[in-house]
């Protein structure tokens, strides 16, 4: 048996860590997630009857179908945000495969500012200004954040299955098609 430096038993201490991240996580989603509240309400579980891992069962289960129907009532971004829109800077997207756009959105880094740099693949490049002003004012009025869209020709942005890497990557270093 492990102990730990206080000569107790490091897998109970761990346990007893664990158990109190959870509930205070638990509550959180509660508290700031109108989707979770909703979906904890319907089976009248409240965050104090998850206590231990074990009770992760009573939570109701979430389907991708939820999360998209979410976003489509609740648009851009659905009412499963746990954070206040203006508190977000860095946003994920996925069309997954159904084809269907969902959005993950993160708390902001140290460095990250606005404007929201976006770049799109556009099908033409045919009334490129239009189509850039659009999609500039859609973030601006939907994310409550200025954006610089910047349009490219389909094809040249590298396929990638590891989307969120592509992203970091951006920052790291500008690539050629985006020069």
């Amino acid at each position: 048996m492990l102990q730990s430096k206080s000569g107790n038993n490091a897998a109970v201490e761990l346990r007893v860590i664990e158990e109190q991240k959870l509930r205070a996580e638990v509550s959180y989603l509660y508290e700031n997630s109108m989707f979770y509240r909703k979906k904890f309400d319907a089976v009248d579980l409240k965050p104090e009857h998850i206590k231990t891992v074990q009770d992760l069962k009573l939570i109701p289960f979430t389907t991708k179908d939820e999360l998209r129907e979410s976003q489509v009532e609740y648009p851009p971004l659905g009412d499963y945000l746990a954070v206040p829109r203006e508190k977000t800077i860095r946003i994920h997207s996925s069309s997954g495969t159904t084809g269907e756009i969902r959005i993950l959105l993160d708390e902001p880094g140290p460095s990250a500012k606005p404007p929201l740099k976006v770049v799109v693949e556009a099908a033409s490049l045919e009334n490129a200004g239009n189509l850039q002003k659009e999609l500039e004012d859609a973030i601006r009025s939907k994310l409550i954040v200025p954006a610089k869209v910047t349009l490219v020709p389909p094809g040249v942005m590298p396929r990638s299955e590891m989307k969120t890497q592509l992203l970091i990557k951006l920052y790291e270093e500008k690539p050629e098609w985006l020069k």
